[in-house]
């Protein structure tokens, strides 16, 4: 018999805490500080009733894949770098250009 008996409630609870800790100071990246919730939810099964089928189900939610689609295929989400380069190439191909009577149009480039 157990001296101290703890919930699955304070368990839980003692995880959040800990996550939003992990979060704002940024100890580890946040990514990784996010699957680890996955694991230590596994992990601490007894407690939380989370087992290693119920962790991993929501990755397959139809919703959660094309929310990923979408980050890992748009440039932005990654600071912009490739957005960047692609409209300074833009600029820089509109600037070599030949234009009539010598004059340089104004060409704008919307990304």
């Amino acid at each position: 018999m157990p001296i101290v008996e703890i919930s699955g409630i304070a368990v839980v609870f003692l995880l959040i805490v800990a996550v939003l800790v992990a979060f704002v100071t940024e100890v580890v990246p946040n990514d990784i500080t996010a699957i680890s919730v996955v694991a230590a939810l596994v992990v601490l099964e007894p407690w939380t009733g989370v087992d290693a089928r119920g962790a991993i189900s929501g990755f397959a939610n139809p919703a959660t894949v094309t929310i990923i689609k979408i980050q890992a295929g748009n440039p932005a989400v990654h600071g912009g770098e490739e957005r960047d380069t692609v409209r300074n190439n833009r600029r820089s191909v509109a600037d070599r250009l030949p234009t009539p009577n010598a004059t340089r149009m104004n060409v704008k480039c919307y990304i």
